[in-house]
């Protein structure tokens, strides 16, 4: 995530919503709302980057709202790229991802995986040949870049598709619209290839893993009673609304190699069902507990102070103490 004055994105100044990250007062006018939610990833996938593209849309025709610019979404104010990088996560003071967007309709458009590639270089020998081959090597990991991605589309030609997640955001007022969690599987197999049919011993066996990424969802308004009290907002102006697109599926942003690539969905067990919380106000805000103290995280490894300075368990304050301490 790009790190960016909170203030720019309160008073409006910025071309394109922008994520919060310094933690204070939320002001809120008629012609602002703004958008919360909470982000999580399996660890399995913490070296895969990940995007979610939110946009508004008119609901008349379910098309999308022009910016009034060029095709560079990075100018539109109607459209926020939510960027999840390997490492982007480790900047963050607030567990809540908070955009600041002008009142309307908005949906999930997208979200997908991009595959970046290291750059070659070459070492010794004719240094003429070496920078030819570096800058071939380099375009052609530029070209497969662009087209070694996997991504879920809730929209075509510019127009939302029936199973887009929808949602509202209201002036003045901000909308919580629940906990999404990116989950990795991993399917390993073990492949032989045969060097000999005299001499098994020959032959070489690898295991090659494949990996499946599915958008996964709940809803637990509950504990924007926290971030209520966290950024100044009264009663009223904190809000649940909950994506009925994630209510009997889960979606599929990369599937198993051996799987049929049309599956959009996965079919979600009756037990696995958001939980169905009413959409009022919240509460009037509770006091945040942090889970553990900064000698008891000392001790856990850094992939598990990650996991759960990630997932919002632990603030930035007590991952730092923790790590400082082994």
């Amino acid at each position: 995530m790009s790190v960016l004055v909170a203030a720019v994105a309160l008073t409006g100044c910025a071309n394109k919503s922008v994520p919060m990250t310094e933690a204070g007062p939320l002001t809120l006018t008629r012609d602002k709302g703004a958008i919360l939610f909470v982000l999580q990833r399996d660890p399995l996938l913490l070296q895969t980057p990940l995007t979610m593209t939110i946009r508004r849309y008119d609901p008349a025709t379910n098309a999308f709202m022009d910016g009034g610019g060029d095709d560079d979404v990075a100018d539109d104010p109607n459209v926020v790229e939510v960027k999840y990088a390997t490492q982007s996560q480790l900047g963050r003071n607030d567990r809540y991802w908070t955009y600041v967007v002008p009142p309307g309709h908005y949906a999930i458009e997208s979200v997908e995986i991009t595959k970046t590639y290291n750059s070659v270089q070459f070492i010794g020998g004719n240094p003429i040949f070496g920078l030819a081959a570096t800058l071939v090597v380099a375009a052609a990991s530029a070209a497969a870049a662009e087209i070694t991605h996997e991504q879920i589309a809730f929209s075509n030609q510019g127009y939302l598709t029936p199973d887009a997640p929808r949602f509202t955001v209201s002036g003045g007022q901000a909308t919580y619209i629940g906990d999404f969690s990116f989950q990795g599987e991993e399917q390993v197999t073990q492949v032989t290839t045969t060097r000999s049919f005299n001499d098994p011993d020959m032959n070489e066996t690898r295991s090659v893993s494949d990996l499946r990424v599915i958008l996964d969802y709940e809803f637990h308004p509950e504990g924007i009673a926290w971030y209520a009290g966290r950024r100044g907002l009264g009663a009223g102006q904190v809000v649940g609304q909950r994506l009925a697109a994630f209510d009997d599926a889960r979606f599929l942003v990369k599937d198993f190699s051996s799987a049929d690539q049309e599956r959009r969905k996965l079919a979600r067990a009756p037990s696995m069902s958001p939980q169905q919380n009413s959409t009022q106000p919240t509460p009037v805000p509770a006091a945040f507990q942090p889970s553990a103290t900064a000698s008891d995280l000392s001790g856990l490894p850094k992939k598990e102070l990650q996991r759960r300075f990630l997932s919002g368990e632990i603030s930035m304050e007590e991952y730092n103490k923790a790590r400082a301490g082994q």
